[in-house]
């Protein structure tokens, strides 16, 4: 089962859902990526499956892979339902958008929007009024990154999440200042958790957050 690393305490979290859940995550699926970014794409099908989200919001695009995971937790968490459950992609560059385009998720409702993320008016959009989950992994300067966290954070329900990538050193992005000045202004209540790919947590690639149920705007 996939697990989780509470920040500070350490506790380890253990997300369970239906073992055929994960296998479909794994069929017909390009795996040619690091293993930090398999391992948080994996954790974003599971987290999906196990709390039944139904409105994702995705936030980079790039050649589609976190699209295609995204789309198949969501119809693979949908077996037992009527209504189609919603995904939004959104990048800034024509190519990408016009790739996942090509793609037949006709088992859920897809909605491509080729704009800047930070364009979008998630208080007020015909899209969504909350997210279950947002896949953060796009523009990743810290100005963008730090409204991209606070657009999704105004919308998420409760016991939501969000993930974010490249939560790295290394990196060289924003994502790092953008969550700590995050958690430093709303961290009662948000939870931190970190993906256990490296030994230290300072080495993690990937963050979760996710929102207790307070005030979150």
């Amino acid at each position: 089962m996939p697990w989780l690393i509470r920040e500070k305490t350490g506790e380890k979290r253990v997300i369970e859902h239906p073992w055929y859940t994960l296998r479909q995550a794994v069929t017909d699926i390009p795996w040619q990526r690091s293993s930090a970014t398999k391992t948080l794409a994996l954790m974003a099908f599971s987290l999906i499956c196990a709390y039944d989200i139904e409105t994702v919001v995705e936030i980079g695009v790039a050649d589609g892979f976190s699209t295609d995971m995204l789309a198949r937790a969501l119809r693979s968490s949908s077996f037992y339902r009527d209504e189609m459950k919603l995904l939004v992609s959104i990048d800034n560059k024509q190519r990408c958008i016009d790739y996942i385009k090509e793609k037949n998720y006709s088992y859920i409702k897809h909605v491509p929007l080729c704009m800047k993320s930070t364009d979008l008016d998630f208080r007020n959009n015909f899209l969504f009024s909350e997210i279950g989950l947002s896949f953060i992994d796009g523009d990743h300067r810290y100005e963008v990154v730090k409204q991209d966290i606070e657009n999704c954070a105004s919308v998420t329900k409760k016991y939501g999440f969000i993930l974010l990538h490249d939560h790295h050193p290394r990196s060289n992005s924003g994502v790092i200042q953008a969550t700590k000045e995050f958690l430093e202004e709303k961290g009662k209540t948000w939870s931190k958790f970190y993906l256990p790919e490296n030994k230290t947590t300072a080495d993690y690639d990937s963050v979760i957050l996710q929102f207790q149920g307070e005030e979150n705007v």
